[in-house]
C-alpha cells in the first residue's frame, strides 16, 4: 500500500469512531474513494453540507455508512486538524451501536478489536487520532 503522498480534499469534513462500551472494539470504514484514501481503514464520516453542522454531519454519515441511527447528543468532539483548504473535525461515541453496524452505502464497515489494529491497513494517521482519544478518555473517565 502506498503512502498517502497529498491530500485533495476540500471543504469542511467530520470523522467518527464508535467505540464498544468497554472501548475494545472501534467501529471503522474500508475507503475505496477517495483516492487517496482508497485501500485505508478510517472512521466513518465525510463532507458537511452547506448549512449543516458538524454534529448533524456526523449523525447523518454514520447512518449512511453503518446503518445506525444515533442521536446528535451521542456524539463528542474531540479533535480535528485545519488546512488552508479543509476542516476536519473528530468525533466518538461509546454505544452498545456497535454490534448493529452493517455496510449500508459499498464501503465495508466493521467492529475491529483495537488490540489489533495493527494487523489492518490503518489510515497512518488514526493511530495518532485514536492516542489522542485515549488520553480524552482517560481524563474524562477517570475515577
Amino acid at each position: 500500500m502506498q503512502p498517502i503522498t497529498g491530500n485533495k480534499l476540500k471543504g469542511d469534513f467530520v470523522v467518527g469512531f464508535m467505540l464498544s462500551p468497554d472501548l475494545k472494539q472501534v467501529v471503522l470504514i474500508l475507503k475505496d474513494h477517495p483516492d487517496e484514501l482508497k485501500g485505508w481503514l478510517n472512521g466513518l464520516g465525510g463532507a458537511v453540507e452547506p448549512g449543516e453542522s458538524n454534529v448533524r454531519a456526523m449523525v447523518r454519515k454514520f447512518q449512511d455508512e453503518a446503518g445506525i441511527l444515533t442521536a446528535e447528543s451521542d456524539w463528542i468532539h474531540f479533535g480535528g486538524k485545519t488546512t488552508s483548504e479543509m476542516r476536519l473535525a473528530y468525533y466518538f461515541c461509546i454505544s452498545e451501536k456497535y454490534e448493529a453496524v452493517r455496510t449500508a452505502a459499498g464501503e465495508h464497515v466493521c467492529a475491529i478489536a483495537r488490540a489489533e489494529l495493527d494487523e489492518y491497513p490503518l489510515l497512518p494517521e488514526i493511530h495518532d487520532v485514536l492516542a489522542h482519544l485515549d488520553m480524552r478518555l482517560l481524563t474524562s473517565y477517570a475515577t
